[in-house]
């Protein structure tokens, strides 16, 4: 897949090349967290927890794909519980 970014909120890793845009604020394809990629990670926008009730709903409205899957597909493997293991210790 190449490069990623791991979302701070679901832990998908994110294809850098989606980042290779001009803008700051994009949304987790996944999960619809908006995320800055200035930094080499992703850094949220938000508190830790914002960040906690927007997984709790995302996780409670069936890991709804967030982007459109003509925008950024959905990976054929996806599995949603098995990415929360990747979120980052400081954003659990």
């Amino acid at each position: 897949m190449g490069e990623t970014i791991t979302c701070c909120c679901c832990g998908f890793g994110i294809p850098k090349v989606y980042y290779d845009l001009k803008y700051y604020l994009l949304p987790c394809p996944a999960c619809g967290l908006a995320i800055s990629h200035a930094e080499p990670k992703a850094v949220p926008v938000v508190g830790l927890a914002t960040i906690r009730k927007h997984r709790a709903q995302w996780i409670e409205t069936g890991f709804k794909w967030f982007q459109s899957e003509a925008a950024v597909p959905k990976p054929s493997n996806w599995d949603p519980v098995k990415q929360l293991l990747n979120i980052p210790k400081e954003y659990r």
